[in-house]
């Protein structure tokens, strides 16, 4: 047995010190050891939010920390230029697609179409937001002149603060007072001769609307006016020639979201602009001949332009908490983890150093009692970070998962790496052995919720190499995440990496885009021992 104990932890060479020495002794005494895990807040900076995937789009109300809207600005490129319209050309509608993130529930309505229901959707899904399409007029530079245009330039997600779109607001393309999204199939099909319908395709839920049309439905002149005198009007002109000529000319559009009238709140959902069917497409028909006898034969084009380009998305906070810095020195006694550009958790293993000598009792006392590996005392064989909800201060909608990582590298801790539980279709069961799920009361409150109990993060891995490697035990980030899977790493607005005094320089991106948030219980003395968040380590060491 002991062989094959050897055998299974020998993967790596450090490991294989600890278990070679250790297990040539026959009896073993496990045992438990807390040890501090200081934890304060940090108010997240405006964030590197220009060119990402996925966006998010509309209001959402948390009940702990207030209302955040959700903007979109972005460029539209065309997928071919100098176009031809051809002859006595007529705009027939310009239909602009942004897909939702959805699934097929497996389920079919009475007509046999298929039934999803929609990803990533916050708040009250039957709550309508105001939406508003606007031209935009600020033109998006790609390369940085402060940088000689040798840097990309970065947009970031306090734009309404530092540009303002709504300064920069062209023709009012589309309005609508009471939009609510819809997770229906769509069928894309025409009329025959015979009236009769023929569906040609159908596409997963989006936002799909004709941008011809007014907020009643009914075709608008004023706006057939301003897409004939922006495209079927230049053809011939260097403005639809190249890329570079075309976003100066037109300079994108412009998302806007409001309350609706009549409600506090809202609802706010991710859209996918990585899908090849976020466009703008222009059908047009034209006269391609006329017969002898003076029929007019009528055929169609398409100009086709893709939501991609410089993309931004804008956050607008109007939140009911004030975020603010924590204690440094004692801990907090509440962490307010807030997604977006909001707040986050700073965690120091093991706590300060001490400012006269520049050591760490704690870490000292934890390198003291299970040994180095050339005189391994204990064998960790699980540690855990373990944190606390704070019930009183949440109402609902808390996150289920919750992201840890490495400040200084900005990259997840070694143990989300090492965690083989990867699973990219369902990403709430992701990485569940590193990161666990929120663990929730089994009994529903008053308001039929049944509120978090605690998080916890498995770094036992993280702890080897502070032990064995001697690796530098750098601060940890603890934030909100709406998919632990999305851990590209966002910049955040004026922040320079510091050895000395290591502060978060970004966050990964799904604490960006996860409006939601959470209250925790932090380290601070005056928080019930019980409650206190804890670093646990479960051992194994030979007897005397």
């Amino acid at each position: 047995m002991g062989l094959l104990i050897v055998t299974f932890i020998a993967c790596d060479k450090d490991y294989n010190a600890v278990g070679t020495d250790l297990l040539t002794h026959s009896n073993f005494i496990t045992d438990s050891v807390e040890f501090p895990a200081l934890t304060y807040n940090k108010v997240v900076e405006p964030v590197k939010s220009n060119n990402l995937t996925s966006s998010l789009l509309g209001i959402y109300d948390d009940p702990t920390y207030g209302k955040t809207a959700a903007q979109i600005v972005t460029q539209l490129i065309p997928t071919t230029y100098s176009p031809d319209f051809g002859d006595e050309p007529v705009i027939d509608s310009i239909i602009i697609t942004i897909p939702y993130f959805s699934h097929k529930t497996g389920e079919t309505d009475d007509d046999g179409n298929a039934l999803y229901e929609l990803d990533s959707l916050f708040g009250n899904a039957e709550t309508p937001i105001k939406l508003s399409i606007y031209q935009n007029t600020y033109f998006l530079r790609s390369y940085d002149p402060e940088t000689n245009l040798e840097e990309a330039q970065k947009y970031y997600s306090n734009s309404n603060q530092t540009i303002n779109f709504n300064d920069f607001t062209g023709q009012l393309l589309y309005e609508n007072g009471s939009f609510v999204p819809k997770a229906s199939e769509i069928s894309i099909g025409e009329y025959d001769e015979e009236g009769a319908y023929q569906e040609n395709e159908t596409l997963a839920p989006a936002f799909r609307v004709d941008l011809l049309k007014d907020e009643n439905g009914e075709p608008s002149d004023e706006l057939y006016t301003f897409w004939k005198n922006l495209l079927i009007d230049q053809e011939g002109q260097t403005t639809l020639s190249n890329a570079n000529n075309f976003v100066d000319y037109f300079r994108g559009i412009y998302l806007k979201t409001e309350t609706a009238v009549g409600f506090e709140d809202g609802q706010m959902l991710m859209l996918d602009f990585a899908n090849k069917g976020a466009n703008i497409t222009v059908y047009s028909s034209y006269l391609y001949n006329t017969a002898d006898d003076g029929t007019e034969d009528i055929r169609q084009k398409e100009f086709k332009m893709n939501l991609s380009g410089n993309k931004i998305n804008v956050i607008e906070n109007n939140l009911g908490t004030t975020l603010v810095d924590g204690d440094e020195v004692n801990g907090d006694e509440l962490i307010y983890l807030k997604g977006m550009e909001g707040s986050m958790g700073i965690v120091k293993l093991f706590g300060n150093l001490d400012e006269v000598t520049h050591s760490n009792e704690a870490l000292d006392n934890f390198r003291e009692t299970f040994g180095t590996p050339a005189a391994p005392k204990r064998l960790i064989n699980e540690a855990n970070l373990v944190v606390y909800v704070d019930q009183d201060m949440i109402i609902d909608g808390e996150p289920d998962r919750l992201m840890l990582y490495d400040l200084k590298n900005n990259i997840p801790v070694i143990d989300y790496y090492a965690d083989p539980t990867v699973n990219t279709n369902s990403p709430l069961y992701s990485r569940i052995i590193h990161s666990k799920i929120l663990q929730r009361e089994e009994v529903e409150d008053a308001n039929g919720y049944k509120k978090g109990i605690k998080y916890k993060f498995r770094i036992t891995e993280h702890l080897n190499n502070i032990l064995l490697r001697d690796s530098t035990n750098y601060n940890l980030g603890l934030v909100v995440t709406t998919n632990v899977n999305s851990i590209d790493p966002l910049d955040l607005y004026g922040t320079i990496p510091n050895d000395e005094n290591p502060k978060p320089v970004g966050i990964p991106l799904g604490a960006f885009l996860s409006p939601r948030g959470t209250v925790l219980y932090g380290s601070n003395p005056n928080v019930p021992e019980e409650k206190r968040i804890k670093l646990e380590i479960f051992y194994s060491e030979p007897e005397n």
